[in-house]
């Protein structure tokens, strides 16, 4: 019998995408390498969310699958393979996902965090 998967593994983390020097210097960069990432992911599966943590000395973006599976297959599918000459990182999250950005995105980092967000703006 298969063990339990905890909510997270639905989460890949990609890490050495970028370096911070690389998104000071291209504006640009921020959005284009969250939109390249969740177009990648999306021919494994549905994804609900993709976070760049900008603050990551790391270069780090997670990939939030509705489904384990796909998530999975993901890490599998693309584990090795290289984006603007650097070689990415992959793994199932353990547990929420902790890790530094800004507030350079107003797109809440899971779908847990929806209604809190939608509730204080409200407020």
């Amino acid at each position: 019998m298969a063990p339990k998967k905890n909510k997270w593994a639905k989460v890949v983390i990609i890490r050495n995408i970028f370096d911070l020097e690389q998104l000071e210097e291209d504006a640009g960069a921020y959005l284009e390498i969250k939109e390249d990432m969740r177009e990648a992911a999306e021919q494994y599966g549905e994804v609900t969310n993709c976070t760049l943590y900008d603050r990551e000395p790391e270069g780090v973006v997670t990939v939030r699958f509705r489904e384990f599976e796909p998530a999975e297959n993901f890490v599998a599918g693309f584990q090795g393979r290289r984006y603007n000459h650097r070689g990415l990182q992959l793994s199932l999250a353990e547990d929420k996902p902790k890790f530094k950005k800004s507030g350079r995105s107003d797109t809440p980092d899971s779908d847990d965090e929806a209604p809190a967000t939608a509730a204080k703006a409200k407020a």
